[in-house]
């Protein structure tokens, strides 16, 4: 994404043309949503592994009096910090963002994290950015053995081809959007 980056920080500041709008998650657009809401979204699929507890960032109160003096040290725990995630469609992927070919035809539901097995200790513990990849059944009945929600890649796919048109149509937009170079189009 550098060579994208920094194409349309030229075209910004040499020809007036606006960069491609942001793609990050927004309460507002309803894009964003609590972790917890992600996690039993996503605790439905065959498989999935939840953390034992989310991560927490928290303020710390040094009870300053004013510009100068001292506080208290050792600190004591403030609130803690709001945090929010992309909210996720009904597979289980993220929403906001740029929408790779990956996501926008799927054949998986992807994780920006994972969680660490009982055999290497610290079991259910998050694991950042190591993702984790949860593929969708291949058929219909492999689904139903599963009692996986998320569709087949058969019911979402006629066939091979299918699936390639549909990749296609994804990087296709892409391109449409500025969010990727010609050049990048047919590795993608």
């Amino acid at each position: 994404m550098t060579r994208l980056n920094s194409r349309s920080l030229d075209r910004w500041v040499g020809q007036g043309v606006e960069p491609p709008p942001n793609q990050v998650p927004r309460l507002g657009d309803g894009t964003a949503i609590k972790p917890e809401a992600a996690i039993e979204a996503t605790g439905r699929i065959p498989g999935w592994a939840v953390p034992a507890h989310l991560p927490e960032l928290r303020r710390l109160d040094f009870d300053l009096a004013g510009p100068g003096v001292p506080g208290k040290l050792p600190p004591t725990w403030g609130e803690p910090y709001p945090w929010y995630v992309s909210a996720l469609d009904a597979d289980g992927n993220e929403v906001a963002g740029i929408r790779h070919p990956d996501l926008a035809a799927p054949l998986a539901t992807y994780a920006g994290y994972n969680v660490r097995h009982a055999a290497v200790g610290a079991a259910g513990e998050v694991v950042p950015m190591a993702g984790a990849t949860y593929p969708f059944p291949r058929t219909t009945a492999d689904r139903a053995a599963a009692g996986d929600p998320r569709p087949s890649i058969a019911e979402r796919y006629a066939d091979r081809e299918d699936y390639l048109a549909q990749v296609r149509a994804a990087t296709k937009a892409l391109l449409a959007e500025r969010l990727l170079l010609p050049e990048d189009v047919e590795a993608v």
